[in-house]
C-alpha cells in the first residue's frame, strides 16, 4: 500500500500546481476553478478546506515557488575565485530558464493588492543575499560591500533579461562585473600569496 500524502505535502502540491497555473494563464485571467482543476480537486475543497481565498493562494505560491527557485540559485552561487566568473556568466541564461516564473512573481509583487507583501518579500531575498555574502567574504577575502554590490547588480541584470529579453541591458553590466571580479582575484589572491 502507498504512503498517504501529509496535509503540509498536499498543501505544497496545491501551491505548486496553482503557481503554475497562475503563471500560464496571468493573475487576472485565472478564475479559482481554474486553480482546482489543476490542483485536480473540487473547488470548494480547495477553497474550503486548504485555502481561504485566491489572494492567500497567489501569496503563498508566489512565496513557495520563489523562495524554491532562489535557494536553487544559491545553492549554485561560487564558494571559490575559480567559480565567480562561470557563475557570472552562466546566471542570466539560468534566470531565463526560470523567466516566465519570474515574470508573475513580479507582477504579483507590483500589483496594488500585493504590493505590501511584495516589498516584505523582496526586503526579505535582501536580508538573505547579504547572509550569503557574509559567509562567502572570508573564503574570498574580499570585502562583504563589494560583493554585495556585484550580486545585486548581477541578479538585477539577470531578472531584467529574464523578463524583457534585453540584451544591451544585461551585456555591459555583465562584461563589468566580469571585469570587476577579475580584478578582486588578482588583488586578493596576490595579498593571500604575499
Amino acid at each position: 500500500m502507498g504512503e498517504r500524502e501529509s496535509y503540509s505535502g498536499k498543501i505544497e502540491r496545491y501551491l505548486e500546481c496553482c503557481f503554475h497555473c497562475l503563471c500560464e494563464n496571468g493573475l487576472e485571467n485565472t478564475s479559482t476553478r481554474m486553480l482546482a482543476d489543476a490542483c485536480g480537486i473540487a473547488q470548494g475543497n480547495l477553497f474550503g478546506y486548504y485555502f481561504k481565498s485566491k489572494d492567500e493562494v497567489i501569496i503563498r505560491a508566489t512565496d513557495l515557488c520563489m523562495r524554491r527557485t532562489e535557494n536553487h540559485l544559491l545553492a549554485m552561487a561560487p564558494q571559490t575565485f575559480d567559480e565567480v566568473e562561470p557563475f557570472i556568466r552562466r546566471m542570466p541564461e539560468l534566470a531565463k530558464t526560470i523567466g516566465a516564473e519570474l515574470c508573475f512573481a513580479y507582477q504579483v509583487f507590483l500589483s496594488p493588492k500585493y504590493l505590501d507583501y511584495g516589498k516584505r518579500f523582496m526586503r526579505e531575498v535582501t536580508q538573505r543575499y547579504k547572509s550569503y555574502v557574509q559567509v562567502l567574504a572570508p573564503r574570498l577575502g574580499v570585502p562583504a560591500e563589494v560583493l554585495e554590490s556585484m550580486l545585486f547588480i548581477l541578479v538585477r541584470a539577470s531578472v531584467h533579461y529574464a523578463q524583457f529579453d534585453e540584451r544591451e541591458y544585461l551585456e555591459p553590466q555583465i562584461d563589468l562585473l566580469l571585469a570587476v571580479a577579475s580584478g578582486l582575484k588578482e588583488k586578493y589572491l596576490t595579498e593571500r600569496k604575499e
